[in-house]
């Protein structure tokens, strides 16, 4: 959200699901909101859209926070092989008031170094269905090198020509802390690692075991990564924000004046985008 509040001409709001903790919570919201975001809790969204009667104009939103079993904001939708629930809110804000929705994919390019790429998903008065909206976020192929092609092959094309950011030793000792709590806690101790096996089985029944393998091992550096990186955000400016997130926007999107809903996932590093 970060990258994307410094970039649009107009203001960025946001939905969260706060934490337990109170103090946690604040310490998320002051760096989430560096860079102009305003943070509104989720429950208090819609009511926050209709009180402000159009003047939010530009909404962000996370689309796989999992909803409660209870909640009757919620759709189930065929996700990497398995039946998924997944809040309604993105699609039922772009069909029922008027916001344009696109997707916001975002790619890893070298270790703190990513590409966002901003893909429609529907045009204001299209009269899409809610659930049509998320399903075609979300649904589609789900092998790792379809997928991979529907996605990241014009980021990756695009982005080769960038420079890379050196990193500070703040954020070098920061990779390196979170590397060593995620060798304990995965490597020695075990944590969720029976978990991430089953995930990968139900996902991806036909690749081999090596091939599940490599995801897994992918998978736990890559959220050593991020860790650092979250905690990185606290400090860094927006000049080095900038250099290290590039925001591809062949639909002119940062510069029009209509009202939009982006679209995230939690994929790569979505507090800096």
């Amino acid at each position: 959200l970060l990258r994307c509040a410094s970039a649009f001409d107009e203001p960025l709001t946001a939905a969260y699901k706060p934490t337990r903790r109170e103090s946690v919570d604040g310490v998320l919201r002051r760096m989430r909101e560096r860079f102009g975001c305003t943070m509104v809790k989720a429950g208090d969204l819609v009511p926050h859209l209709l009180e402000q009667r159009g003047r939010v104009r530009l909404l962000a939103m996370l689309a796989d926070q999992s909803p409660s079993a209870k909640s009757e904001q919620q759709t189930w939708i065929e996700f990497l092989g398995q039946q998924t629930s997944f809040f309604r809110g993105p699609g039922w804000i772009g069909a029922k008031l008027g916001y344009s929705v696109y997707l916001a994919a975002m790619h890893r390019e070298r270790r703190g170094h990513y590409v966002v790429r901003f893909i429609e998903l529907s045009r204001a008065g299209a009269r899409a269905e809610p659930d049509q909206i998320l399903t075609t976020c979300i649904s589609g192929p789900t092998t790792a090198g379809s997928a991979r092609s529907r996605f990241m092959d014009e980021p990756m094309a695009s982005a080769t020509a960038s420079t890379p950011t050196r990193d500070s030793f703040g954020l070098r000792l920061r990779y390196a802390c979170s590397w060593l709590l995620f060798f304990l806690g995965y490597r020695l101790f075990g944590l969720r690692r029976g978990t991430i096996r089953q995930n990968l089985r139900r996902s991806f029944p036909d690749m081999s075991d090596a091939g599940r393998e490599r995801i897994r091992n992918d998978f736990v550096t890559r959220q050593a990564e991020i860790l650092a990186e979250f905690d990185y955000a606290r400090v860094m400016g927006a000049e080095e924000l900038r250099a290290r997130v590039q925001l591809l926007d062949p639909a002119g999107l940062l510069a029009a004046p209509v009202k939009l809903v982006l679209l995230g996932g939690h994929q790569c590093n979505f507090e800096w985008m």
